[in-house]
């Protein structure tokens, strides 16, 4: 606690041991007393008093009116931040390992909102994170957001709401009531550039979706398992107990995902992507019908020559060579 300081008193909240000091409050996380946070106090005499009310800190200090010049008490009240705000404010402070330990502290005897039971340690950490996920990637902390997702079995539908011009879901129970050109307008003071912002965050949900993509054709054999209902953990899309038991199938969630990404690499020009994934992937679900309305739309907007390709790579694979030809004209 440092040489030669003066340590007055301390006391124990349930998450951390509050050290009081001349000058300054210290707070010691509990778990590996690590120094959590420094609080400077009003210069005066030493406390002389202090109380604690459900983890609510109370100083009481002796010290002069400046005004009156005689003695006064000053009474310090200290107010524990409610644990989700802390965990945003560090989240979005980039520190998430203290956000870790504080979720760790505040959360392992809280009981799940929805049923009123005891959620599993492993149920309390999917959620972690996943708000933790949602949270910054809505505030364009694109790196980190995507670590998060990374941990979790997240539903790639809800990014893709995230984009409705490019994408079109049914079903979901929530739809999202701000898009991604939203919440880079809120953070336009942080993100100066809003389209660059918005180009980021589109390459970062593709990026999800390829990824949620490999992890089902590594699970599955999508040629077989057509009608095998897939589970994700959280989602805003209905539950078993909300639809009666039915799930969506790897044949729709394939669908909807190999729709989606021939349409982001067309829309964000990445013809290599695009090329590699109609030309190497073995077994492709996409819906024949949008892809076919959705290039002729784009060949008529749209004159990057992007969507030729695309049509051109897609005949090609179906060995219509001679369709394939003419798709650039």
């Amino acid at each position: 606690m440092g040489k030669g300081t003066v340590v007055h008193d301390m006391c124990v909240t349930h998450n951390h041991l509050v050290v009081l000091k001349d000058s300054e409050i210290q707070a010691y996380n509990l778990i590996d007393l690590t120094l959590a946070q420094i609080i400077p106090v009003e210069k005066g005499s030493p406390f002389r008093d202090y109380g604690i009310d459900d983890n609510n800190i109370y100083l009481i200090q002796d010290s002069v009116s400046e005004a009156k010049k005689e003695a006064c008490s000053m009474i310090t009240y200290l107010k524990e931040t409610p644990t989700e705000k802390l965990l945003n404010s560090l989240l979005l402070e980039g520190r998430m390992g203290d956000a870790k330990k504080v979720f760790e502290q505040n959360v392992s005897s809280k009981k799940g909102v929805s049923s009123g039971k005891t959620l599993s340690v492993e149920a309390k950490m999917e959620k972690f994170n996943y708000d933790a996920a949602w949270l910054l990637l809505k505030n364009f902390k694109l790196k980190p957001a995507m670590d998060f997702f990374l941990q979790i079995n997240y539903d790639p539908r809800e990014l893709l709401l995230l984009v409705p011009d490019l994408i079109d879901i049914k079903d979901a129970k929530d739809k999202p009531k701000k898009i991604l050109k939203d919440f880079a307008e809120e953070k336009i003071a942080e993100l100066g550039n809003i389209d660059e912002a918005i180009k980021e965050g589109i390459r970062t949900i593709t990026k999800l979706v390829e990824e949620k993509r490999a992890v089902l054709t590594s699970k599955h054999d999508i040629a077989k398992e057509i009608s095998t209902p897939v589970v994700f953990s959280l989602t805003s899309f209905p539950t078993p107990a909300e639809s009666k038991g039915k799930l969506p199938t790897i044949k729709e969630i394939m669908e909807i995902i190999d729709t989606s990404l021939i349409k982001l690499y067309v829309e964000q020009r990445m013809t290599k992507e695009l090329q590699l994934f109609l030309e190497n992937t073995p077994i492709l679900k996409y819906n024949p019908e949008k892809i076919e309305s959705y290039l002729a739309e784009k060949k008529e907007k749209d004159k990057t020559f992007l969507a030729q390709c695309c049509q051109a790579f897609i005949l090609e694979r179906t060995e219509k060579y001679q369709e394939a030809l003419t798709a650039y004209k």
